[in-house]
């Protein structure tokens, strides 16, 4: 965890030792808890910063690496059309995930792919540079449930 959220302080900063612990996203062996001992607002502001952290990249970003990408790749006698369909797939494809996951993805697609690539061949890679916080997304969600249906609050929760 402390090498992902290193890239993004916000995340670091809204993750109290406690939280960490109890998120466990060094292991993705996880048992949901009978309660909660986080109080639900530091949940709520863990969450948020993850939710902000795994926010969509940019479409005039990702258009231009997609591009830059399948350029390196080129296919003799594709009209247009179809080209502009693919780069919609491309786009469709990995436009949910973050610019900090899919930078590096892009890079080693480009080193490594010997053959043209396809988009799970970026989005793969871009996924497991997110999984920590995307676990961390998940189990934030669980514990604000459970919390509530222990019928929670702040003050319940303090420690």
């Amino acid at each position: 965890m402390t090498e992902l959220t290193n890239q993004h302080p916000p995340v670091e900063a809204a993750l109290s030792p406690t939280l960490r612990r109890t998120l466990r996203l060094d292991t993705a062996a996880w048992t949901v808890p009978l309660t909660c001992p986080i109080p639900v607002t530091e949940l709520e502001q863990g969450l948020r910063a993850v939710e902000t952290a795994l926010a969509p990249v940019a479409p005039g970003w990702l258009a231009k690496q997609i591009a830059t990408l399948l350029l390196t790749y080129q296919v003799q006698g594709m009209d247009k059309e179809a080209a502009d369909e693919v780069f919609q797939l491309w786009m469709a494809a990995l436009a949910p995930m973050p610019q900090w996951a899919l930078s590096p993805a892009f890079i080693e697609t480009a080193r490594e792919a010997r053959f043209r690539p396809v988009p799970a061949d970026v989005y793969q890679r871009a996924a497991e540079k997110a999984r920590t916080l995307t676990n961390a997304r998940a189990r934030l969600r669980i514990l604000l449930r459970v919390a509530a249906a222990n019928g929670s609050d702040v003050t319940q929760n303090a420690t």
